[in-house]
């Protein structure tokens, strides 16, 4: 991955800390990322497995199950962009406190170049000397303000960047739980349907089909993608640890993603 100038920049500017953290946000997003894919592999490689055996309850109870783990990928994929959109927040806030250092070394610079006229005043002529130390001082009162400005201007990057990052990935992983559990809830359901062979024969157990499994997979379909957040009234006091939740623009997005998962592949 390649390092942007402002950030190799910031890293010795005393802004190690932002760096430290878009970096984590970085790995955190990477790891998510495979421990996704795995799962995806280890869920692709049984189905092709049951795929080739001759007990049709397995092929079909397979097959299922791999639709509902493409579903939860789905699930995923919306939390991973919300780490992406949290370190784009820490961003914005690094490039708002290089700015303010730009600023103030500018500052610097000013008060310096006008300490230094100063003091060599006396070898120019008086009028000229007067002008020019007006001058600098004028432009020293302008950056002096224009720092001011950026003070302000950076602290309320930094409080709302993180409060709008943070909000984003709370909502984030309150929805991934949630239709995590519907998920695993129409798993297990799948899975009761499974004959059970502990105390029959093979020829005598009777396997309901695949039509009850393909109702559960489709209910679980339209339970995520009807999923509406949590909502609290903001002109109320919000109770303790309150969830603020906002409406899932993507929700037509989401069903023909949804819809659109097919099976095995390759099978």
């Amino acid at each position: 991955m390649l390092i942007g100038s402002s950030i190799l920049k910031s890293m010795k500017s005393g802004h190690e800390d932002l760096h430290k953290i878009i970096s984590d946000l970085d790995h955190l997003k990477y790891t998510h990322e495979s421990f996704t894919n795995a799962q995806n592999t280890t869920w692709e490689n049984m189905s092709k497995w049951a795929c080739k055996e001759k007990n049709s309850a397995m092929t079909d109870t397979f097959q299922h199950l791999f639709q509902l783990n493409c579903l939860w990928s789905e699930v995923q994929r919306e939390y991973i962009e919300s780490i992406k959109k949290l370190k784009m927040q820490f961003k914005k806030i690094l490039q708002s406190e290089l700015d303010l250092d730009k600023s103030k070394a500018h500052l610097k610079h000013l008060q310096q170049k006008e300490s230094e006229f100063v003091r060599k005043a006396s070898q120019c002529p008086q009028e000229a000397a007067a002008e020019k130390i007006q001058i600098l001082a004028n432009q020293v009162q302008t950056s002096h303000t224009e720092v001011n400005r950026k003070v302000v201007e950076n602290e309320n990057t930094k409080v709302i960047a993180t409060k709008d990052g943070l909000d984003e990935i709370s909502q984030s992983y309150i929805q991934m739980v949630d239709k995590n559990s519907i998920i695993a809830r129409a798993q297990y359901d799948i899975v009761k349907i499974l004959p059970n062979f502990r105390n029959q024969e093979l020829q005598n157990v009777r396997f309901p089909g695949s039509a009850e499994i393909r109702n559960i997979v489709h209910m679980a379909k339209q339970n995520i993608i009807l999923y509406k957040p949590y909502f609290h009234n903001t002109s109320s006091p919000p109770p303790p640890y309150a969830v603020v939740a906002n409406q899932n623009s993507s929700r037509s997005s989401l069903e023909n993603s949804y819809n659109s998962l097919s099976p095995v592949p390759g099978v």
